[in-house]
């Protein structure tokens, strides 16, 4: 069941300039991934195993190619389709996130919880070579950030299926979007298979963390009682 987000309630002036960055560097590289697997005639696959962090290298490749495929992962995906969606998530959550991190620490950030993702992976692959690829785990990272710093913040989204929109609190709907994923995405974890799943997992409970730990030394947004109405 997709449930798709528009936007947060209430306005801000603040300009994401690295949350825009990281949008575009992710749509550049998918635009190199038609072009070379176009060119040269390979499928997608085939161009993750040489550009991807493979969950088997870990432990037999040295670190550095480790730290570099696995920044390179957090940019590539599967499919437009995959791309659209995690740039629409990253687009509605990560200008507030950003906003109370800065724009240089959004950034580390986004790398730290993409890489809570890969982490979670590798643990739990069962030793098998998974190619990850996808900016997932670093949006659930972000997701789990925002439901730390905003949980009562009012989300617009929208449910296909029955054809309405909400306007529903922030922990709401990350609990009805992660329930949702567990119950009806193909392959899902209620069908004995959770492998697709540690990266989003792994992100979201790094991001939570991270953000626990941050609190500790600059305090949290104070909930904004008139959401609705623009903020200066």
């Amino acid at each position: 069941m997709a449930i798709r987000p528009f936007r947060i309630v209430g306005r801000s002036q603040f300009r994401p300039y690295a949350t825009f960055g990281i949008l575009s560097l992710s749509l550049l590289f998918f635009i190199w991934e038609v072009v070379i697997t176009a060119s040269n005639g390979v499928s997608i696959e085939q161009l993750y195993d040489h550009y991807t962090l493979v969950t088997c290298h870990v432990g037999q490749v040295p670190l550095t190619e480790i730290i570099v495929d696995g920044i390179r992962s957090l940019f590539l995906h599967l499919s437009f389709l995959e791309l659209i969606t995690n740039m629409l998530f990253l687009w509605v959550f990560g200008p507030a996130v950003e906003q109370f991190l800065g724009h240089k620490r959004f950034v580390a950030f986004y790398l730290a919880v993409g890489f809570g993702g890969h982490l979670a992976s590798v643990l739990f692959s069962g030793g098998d070579c998974a190619a990850l690829a996808g900016s997932s785990g670093a949006i659930a990272g972000i997701l789990g950030g925002f439901l730390f710093l905003y949980p009562l913040r009012r989300i617009e989204a929208f449910i296909p299926m029955l054809g309405r929109g909400f306007n529903i609190p922030a922990f709401l709907y990350i609990f009805i979007f992660i329930g949702a994923a567990f119950l009806m995405d193909d392959g899902g974890p209620l069908s004995g298979n959770l492998a697709p799943f540690w990266d989003e997992i792994g992100g979201f409970l790094a991001g939570f963390i991270i953000f626990f730990v941050v609190t500790m030394f600059k305090a949290a947004p104070k909930a904004n009682p008139f959401p609705t109405l623009d903020e200066d």
